[in-house]
């Protein structure tokens, strides 16, 4: 059974896409059949990816205009990835429910032959139509915070959004928990999530390493393989796939 996993906060500048591009090669790794999914307006991922003017992306699987087989693309990385591009902020004027969207986006993703074990969700840094549709769509979600006021205020805020839209939608999904990056998981700013956001460890420490394989286009654990961070990533991985396979 396939498994969303959506990486969550409206903040901007948090390690949301470095997190699901780490996680998507340390999933790979571990012998998981694994889509990585650009869910933003700004397809920062797909411009990193080096994936230019896809014919199709995010925003036709949403809107039921394509099969996923046209979509995705294979990768180095081993992970498969589907792209997004600037059409998917035209989501947020059309009179489509959140409910639309997501089942559009499954519905295409089922037809395929030959699932995914997982599917990682790179969502938006806004609140919008097509953020709430991705936390919706999500069977677990992992919030990812720095000590900043503003991201720390950005993951309760999703943990309130996720928890309206389960009554309202009567859906259910699990949080992993938060993972801090560029800070210390027992930092003070992060006690204002509160006792039972579970905050993770080891957290993402700062490091060069993420700048340069940006600049790559590859992602930290390929870039510089025995690094800190590329450590980190496959720890907060590996526990990840276990309380995931114990919830499932």
């Amino acid at each position: 059974m396939t498994q969303y996993l959506a990486v969550v906060n409206p903040a901007g500048g948090t390690g949301k896409t470095t997190t699901a591009h780490a996680l998507a090669v340390s999933f790979a790794e571990y012998g998981k059949r694994t889509l990585l999914v650009d869910c933003t307006t700004t397809a920062n991922l797909t411009f990193l990816l080096g994936v230019e003017n896809p014919r199709d992306t995010t925003f036709d699987l949403f809107n039921n205009s394509s099969f996923a087989e046209s979509a995705i693309v294979s990768t180095s990385e081993r992970f498969s990835f589907l792209p997004s591009d600037s059409r998917l902020s035209h989501l947020e004027k059309r009179e489509k429910s959140l409910s639309a969207i997501s089942e559009n986006f499954k519905k295409s993703l089922d037809q395929m032959d030959s699932p995914f074990d997982y599917i990682i969700l790179d969502t938006p840094s806004t609140l919008s139509q097509v953020w709430m549709a991705t936390l919706l769509l999500a069977d677990f979600h992992l919030g990812v915070t720095t000590a900043g006021l503003g991201s720390v205020r950005g993951i309760i805020q999703t943990q309130e959004v996720v928890e309206v839209l389960q009554k309202s939608h009567d859906a259910s999904a699990y949080w992993l928990g938060t993972l801090p990056t560029q800070v210390a998981s027992d930092s003070p700013a992060l006690e204002l999530l509160g006792s039972d956001s579970r905050v993770l460890a080891p957290s993402i420490p700062r490091a060069a390493s993420v700048l340069t394989a940006e600049s790559t286009g590859k992602s930290v654990l390929n870039n510089d393989n025995s690094g800190k961070v590329a450590l980190a990533y496959r720890e907060l991985a590996y526990f990840i796939l276990e309380d995931i396979a114990s919830k499932s």
